[in-house]
């Protein structure tokens, strides 16, 4: 065994059947199989989970044919393109990042599936060095999605992309108007020589309600007549990315407005308080005529729970306004910084009386 030149000690050490520490840190596995020799990392520095790793990988390698590891990348992406499932936009993003994957595969790396390492992954990966972050983990995790189904289907014994992790992303810059802007945007859409008239009215309390509720483009598309209960002072909302439905008050600056939508929109309970789904060019038109930033519906939201927090209303409660179900962990960790300044300011309160 080579050894290290500073310490004399070998580099590889064995520490039980077929299992090896390479520099006193990552776990091996050398085993045979078919007369070859093959050494794989565990992808651990933990005795036990290494053992585990080695047992799972023995048992694999055994039960994998020498027929079935001679299929090829290209294979195995076809047949994972064939169980991609889910609506028609993400259908067509995964089919693109299969696309990709194999159009970019380096020509040098191997297509033999059982020949693929986790350095030619990398080298995949690396090439896409100047993309976004968010962009080059929906390629890695399609990727991922590809080798564990071949792992699944019995043509690897490990994923090659076992251990490669995404990518960091960097934290966005999202912009928040003030209450200002947002009564200001309101108010420019309301005004009766500055937009296209038709559906003005609509577009503006559609704008108004996001920004006085807090919803999002989802909840007040699907906002309906019998959603809405004024004796109750609540009404019921449907979040898309929960599947669930949940309840939120009807807030005082909202109220005057959904009630006159009600008086607008026809008596059937099924009546939907909006026309359309979304007024992206109505926001955008406001905010070029008042110079302002490109503000959209979530900018709205963020502005909603700003406000709300600023306003000493506790952090479980916007959560729950909001249709989350994780007792604010999410609001904690995105608004942090709100909090600790409204913290901050009441702290320093208290040192102005002496």
């Amino acid at each position: 065994m080579r050894a290290t030149a500073q310490t004399g000690k070998p580099d590889w050490v064995k520490v039980g059947p077929c299992l090896y520490r390479y520099k006193g840190d990552t776990y091996y596995a050398l085993l045979k199989l078919g007369g070859k020799q093959i050494r794989r990392s565990l992808e651990t520095t933990d005795a036990d989970l290494a053992r585990r790793r080695l047992r799972q990988l023995r048992s694999e390698l055994e039960t994998t044919t020498a027929a079935r590891t001679k299929i090829s990348l290209d294979q195995m992406a076809a047949r994972y393109a064939e169980t991609v499932r889910g609506k028609p936009s993400t259908v067509k993003h995964k089919l693109n990042a299969v696309r990709l994957l194999l159009a970019d595969w380096p020509k040098d790396a191997p297509r033999e599936l059982f020949k693929i390492r986790r350095s030619h992954v990398e080298t995949w990966i690396a090439s896409y060095k100047g993309k976004a972050a968010s962009t080059v983990n929906d390629y890695i995790a399609t990727a991922r999605a590809i080798f564990e189904q071949a792992v699944n289907d019995g043509e690897l014994a490990l994923s090659p992309i076992l251990g490669v992790k995404y990518w960091k992303r960097e934290k966005p810059i999202r912009l928040t108007p003030t209450y200002e802007q947002f009564r200001a945007i309101v108010a420019d859409l309301r005004h009766p020589s500055r937009h296209n008239t038709h559906g003005q009215d609509e577009t503006a309390d559609y704008i108004e309600l996001a920004g006085e509720a807090g919803l999002g483009q989802a909840e007040l598309a699907g906002l309906r007549r019998c959603d809405i209960d004024l004796a109750g002072g609540t009404m019921t909302c449907f979040r898309l990315k929960t599947g669930t439905g949940f309840s939120v008050p009807i807030y005082p600056n909202a109220r005057p407005l959904i009630e006159r939508r009600l008086d607008i929109v026809p008596p059937e309970p099924e009546t939907r308080l909006f026309n359309f789904s979304n007024c992206k060019k109505g926001i955008e038109a406001a905010c070029r005529c008042l110079n302002l930033p490109h503000f959209t519906l979530r900018s709205l939201r963020r502005m909603f729970i700003t406000r709300a927090l600023m306003k000493g209303v506790d952090v479980q409660t916007v959560s729950r306004w909001q249709g989350h179900i994780d007792g604010g962990a999410l609001l904690l960790r995105t608004y942090a910084h709100v909090l600790s300044r409204e913290h901050s300011l009441k702290m320093a309160n208290l040192l102005g009386n002496g």
